[in-house]
């Protein structure tokens, strides 16, 4: 809410849009940081924080490292397999580019909501393995990824086939080239993204398990590998 309020005041008052609009994200993750640490100061408990007692602890820092590094690269797995493509899509012309990009913002609604139940599952049988309760880890897992394969497919068709009408409020209705590249796409990407949200779920399902570096390699091999 406050990028956007902001994206919106800034972009009148400034006259370069593009730093507006940088202005407008860093200052609102800049807020929403102070608001969660300043509500994790007001708790009470064992996880409520205290500024004064921070200290700098080796084991944490390495725990840390071993699931942040492998996340960062799953992180990074999507934007540099498109730049695998990029210089061939763009070969195509501005339509392509057009076309392609608009694609991509359709692909991201759906991924938002397979990449919630990726972490769900994360979530979910991390505290079961850690309460020994093997029962709810494999309910956890069936259910995560029985509803998230099932919820991207659908998602997947039903943006397919209303995609002339998505693409041509990103792209306008009149660029019809723009609009064929981008229902190009959207015939392979979005009618077999189920297969995403299943790699996706599992992987997450590896990391609850402690192995997060054998869910990067995964995602390498099947990303990266296969384009």
């Amino acid at each position: 809410v406050i990028n956007v309020v902001l994206n919106v005041i800034l972009c009148i008052i400034l006259t370069e849009k593009v730093a507006a609009v940088a202005i407008a994200t860093v200052c609102s993750n800049v807020i929403s940081a102070a608001l969660a640490l300043l509500r994790l100061c007001n708790f009470d408990g064992e996880y409520r924080v205290s500024i004064k007692k921070l200290r700098f602890n080796t084991n944490s820092f390495i725990l840390i490292m071993k699931y942040g590094i492998p996340t960062a690269i799953n992180n990074l797995i999507i934007p540099v397999s498109n730049v695998q493509i990029s210089s061939a899509i763009n070969s195509f012309g501005v339509d392509a580019i057009a076309g392609n990009s608009a694609a991509i913002s359709m692909q991201s609604i759906n991924m938002a909501f397979h990449s919630s139940f990726g972490i769900s599952t994360l979530t979910f049988m991390g505290q079961n393995i850690g309460a020994q309760n093997k029962e709810r880890v494999r309910k956890t897992l069936r259910i995560c990824l029985l509803t998230g394969v099932l919820l991207s497919a659908s998602i997947g068709v039903a943006m397919y086939l209303s995609g002339r009408v998505w693409l041509g409020l990103i792209v306008g209705k009149s660029a019809e080239a723009a609009i064929e590249y981008g229902m190009a796409r959207m015939k392979f990407i979005n009618i077999l993204i189920f297969i995403f949200a299943s790699n996706n779920i599992l992987s997450h399902a590896i990391q609850a398990y402690g192995y997060p570096f054998f869910s990067s390699i995964s995602s390498i091999i099947f990303t990266l590998g296969f384009r």
